[in-house]
């Protein structure tokens, strides 16, 4: 049992801190010297580093190995792939890596995808191992319960006889992985848990949309879904209904959502100008307290109901289409439940606007949001 209270366990983080205006244009640049710096820091493991990844049935499970390199613009481990992290990766290659080093207050979070690397190069790096540790890769039973250590120890002696005055190759079912990155958070911790955290967003699935695709800008926004069914390029951005009307017609079909890839960006927000504020608190106190109802209306009725109330507005759509718009806005968590504007989605915000270079200069979230009115409508 433990002997204190657990809640009462708290530091104060002091040692450094982590500003915009300082980070390199290539996180890796940043990682590499995080990771020098730990190293001669001489914490614990530097290279420890926690990987998550996700069952069939969408369970998630991590375990600590070490890092063994980096290189290519990817991280690379190695591991027994008959291992519940192997068969896992072998289903769903999306994979999390995260390192902690507690003695530099400082934290990084990868997201990206794991492949094996060329057995070649996993022989390369299994010969360079100690020799115990490559007897010890051909006989553990990663994830696999044994009966006791003996057994273990026994299988290793035994092994380790059968290579006497040989060179101990690499088993089959060992060997590395390389994970490409698509998402890269540095954290620092900052006193009165105010910590810094920059996300750097990279190329999803490989591609670079300055080089890999062809964007056509010209076609009207009202225009775009009949200029897809008409054969003008391989995907388009829609809003809803055009989206499901463009599946029900089998002229496509919805493969992602925007507003499940990016996180929770504020697409809809209400503007007025301070000196209107502060003249009328009480008409924006009751504009926002309808919107909230239109928010609790949302999150506590059936798609079916709600479907019902917004027909009016969407008369070229049938009750059928519209309901199933809501649902699948309600599977893809799209309502929040306050109207509360987080600092964290206006960051994001900045951060998608920025990086498609259509933001010269960041705004300060305390000069440009209030979130007052928001915080009261809560409370109704």
């Amino acid at each position: 049992m433990v002997k204190i209270n657990i809640a009462d366990i708290r530091q104060e983080y002091t040692k450094g801190g982590l500003r915009e205006n300082e980070l390199p244009g290539d996180p890796l640049s940043l990682f590499s010297r995080w990771l020098q710096e730990a190293i001669d820091a001489e914490v614990d493991e530097p290279t420890a580093v926690i990987v998550g990844t996700v069952s069939p049935e969408g369970k998630p499970s991590t375990r600590t190995v070490l890092l063994k390199g980096l290189h290519d613009g990817k991280f690379i481990f190695y591991t027994n792939y008959e291992s519940r992290k192997g068969k896992q990766l072998e289903q769903n290659p999306h994979i999390s890596l995260s390192f902690v080093w507690h003695a530099l207050e400082r934290q990084v979070h990868i997201e990206g995808i794991a492949t094996k690397v060329p057995p070649e190069e996993s022989d390369e790096y299994f010969r360079k191992r100690p020799y115990k540790s490559r007897i010890g890769a051909r006989i553990s039973p990663q994830s696999r319960p044994v009966k006791s250590r003996m057994q273990l120890i026994r299988a290793f002696v035994k092994e380790a006889a059968h290579w006497i005055g040989k060179e101990v190759e690499r088993p089959g079912n060992w060997g590395g992985y390389a994970v490409t990155p698509n998402r890269i958070e540095f954290w620092q911790g900052r006193p009165n848990r105010l910590h810094d955290r920059f996300l750097y967003i990279l190329k999803e699935n490989g591609l670079d949309p300055a080089k890999d695709l062809s964007i056509d800008q010209s076609i009207d926004f009202g225009s775009t879904a009949a200029a897809f069914s008409g054969g003008k390029g391989e995907f388009t951005v829609e809003f809803e209904p055009a989206a499901t009307t463009l599946e029900q017609n089998g002229d496509g079909f919805v493969v992602a959502s925007l507003g499940v890839d990016s996180g929770y960006v504020p697409y809809t927000s209400y503007s007025a100008k301070t000196s209107y504020v502060e003249k009328h608190p009480e008409i924006i106190q009751a504009f926002t307290d309808g919107l909230q109802k239109g928010v609790d209306y949302v999150n506590s009725h059936t798609a079916e109901e709600i479907a019902k109330v917004i027909q009016p507005q969407f008369k070229e759509n049938d009750l059928d289409t519209i309901t199933r718009i809501v649902e699948r806005y309600q599977s893809q968590d799209t309502w929040k439940e306050n109207l509360v504007f987080e600092k964290e989605s206006f960051e994001l915000l900045q951060d998608i606007l920025e990086s498609a270079g259509e933001l010269e200069k960041r705004a300060d979230y305390e000069k440009l949001v209030t979130t007052i009115y928001a915080k009261e409508a809560m409370k109704k």
